[in-house]
Formats: structure tokens, sequence, C-alpha cells
């Protein structure tokens, strides 16, 4: 579950947050090749972590009563949570071609998009509460080998799966910031020209590079 949560999740939706801000910036990347890898990501990894977890989960507790600790319950919202995030992606994808029809759609795409943001911000909010449940439950099932787990390593795994974390609390926050600033029925503020002439700069600069 942890690296469900804390390392595959994000890095999902970091894939998207960058294919979202190739296209803001008039610079897409290989979005089929992104896509492709989340997919992978999701269905290869994601979705098997996810599932071991919680029957780890739920054959340590042993007899004893189900989702009634505090890493039970919320470790459950957060699974309903992001398979509602999941949903409303493949819904998200399904209104892109509409969009250009009319302002009709662009709106319904863009409370979609927002409700996807809202969503997988607090899967990422959620699972950061739920781990340290979960470690408290470890402690008390007592199971075998987790006395024995390095706590330099354990910090450092632990600094690792902190920054994918938080890159993708901020690459979301970014990814929403700038697709509402760019919206078609605002015109473009001074720090969105200042940001999107940052970005071609940089891209011009690596393309001149390579």
């Amino acid at each position: 579950m942890t690296l469900a949560f804390f390392f595959v999740y994000p890095t999902i939706l970091i894939f998207s947050t960058l294919i979202a801000l190739g296209e803001l910036i008039e610079r897409p990347l290989f979005k089929a090749r992104i896509e492709k890898w989340q997919k992978i990501l999701f269905c290869v990894f994601f979705l098997p972590l996810l599932a071991i977890g919680m029957l780890c989960g739920l054959a340590g507790m042993g007899s004893s009563d189900h989702f009634r600790t505090e890493h039970g319950i919320i470790g459950l919202v957060t699974a309903v949570l992001a398979t509602l995030a999941v949903g409303a992606y493949l819904i998200e994808n399904s209104l892109r071609p509409k969009i250009s029809m009319n302002r009709k759609w662009r709106r319904v795409h863009m409370m979609v998009n927002y409700t996807d943001i809202f969503l997988c911000q607090a899967v990422l909010m959620l699972s950061g509460f739920a781990l340290p449940d979960g470690i408290d439950d470890f402690q008390v099932m007592s199971l075998c080998g987790t006395r024995h787990i390095s706590t330099s390593l354990s910090f450092s795994v632990g600094m690792m799966v902190a920054f994918i974390w938080n890159s993708a609390m901020a690459a979301m926050t970014l990814q929403w910031w700038l697709v509402r600033r760019a919206s078609e029925d605002k015109p473009p503020g001074k720090m969105w020209l200042l940001v999107s002439r940052i970005f071609r700069r940089n891209t011009d600069t690596c393309e001149d590079d390579g």
C-alpha cells in the first residue's frame, strides 16, 4: 500500500501534469508514450499493490474487527476516492474531443478536471494520514521482521517517498493554477505571460543544445 500510494500513484499524477503543462506552453511532450506508461504503472503496479496491501491488512488483523481502526477506515476511504479519481480521469478524456464544439462542453470539461484534481489531492492527503496509523497497527500485530528493519534505511526511504509525494502535490497545484489562468474566458494575466515566457525560453534552449 505504501508503494502504491506514495510512489506509483504520485508518479502517475506527475506524468499527467507533465502532459497538461506541455499542452499549455504549446510544447507537447510524447503524450502517447507517457499515457502508455501511465497505464502500465496503474494496471501492472498500482492495482496489484493496492489489492495485495488490502489482503495483507485483512490477514494481519486476523479474527479482529476489520475497518474499525483509524488506518482501516482512512485506507478504505482513500481506496474509494482513488477509484472515483480514475473514473473522473476517464470521463475527462472522453470529453476532450467535444471541447472544440461549444463553450458548454468546455465548462463541463473544466468542472470534471477540477473534480479530478480535487480527488487526487484528497487521495494524497489521506494517504499521508493513513501511513502513520498503519505503522501503529503493525506494532500492535507484532509482525516478524518489522523490528529488524534499519532505522537509517527507513528514514532514507521515507525521505525519498516524501519527495515524490510533495512533488505530486506541488505539480497538481501548479497544473490547477495554470489551467485556471489560461482559461479562454479570461485574458492572460501578467503572471501567466511571465510563466509561459520562462517555459518557452527553457524549451527553446534545450532544443538549441540538442
